[in-house]
């Protein structure tokens, strides 16, 4: 689970998420690039339980190895 390290409030939290996904669903270099940040951010802020979920989620939902 992640733990909140900063002073969103859903609602703002909630908006911020709409927006980004607008942005990247619209396949431009930019969004390709805000999405490789947002990824490796997110990559490296997780702990090794969240890791292992991540990649059955990728490999049962997705058929990814």
């Amino acid at each position: 689970m992640l733990s909140k390290q900063n002073k969103l409030t859903p609602e703002k939290a909630q908006q911020l998420l709409n927006d980004l996904h607008e942005i990247i669903i619209n396949q431009n270099p930019q969004s390709d690039s805000l999405l490789e940040v947002i990824l490796d951010q997110y990559l490296y802020s997780i702990d090794d339980d969240e890791v292992n979920e991540l990649k059955g989620i990728m490999s049962n939902e997705f058929g990814y190895d």
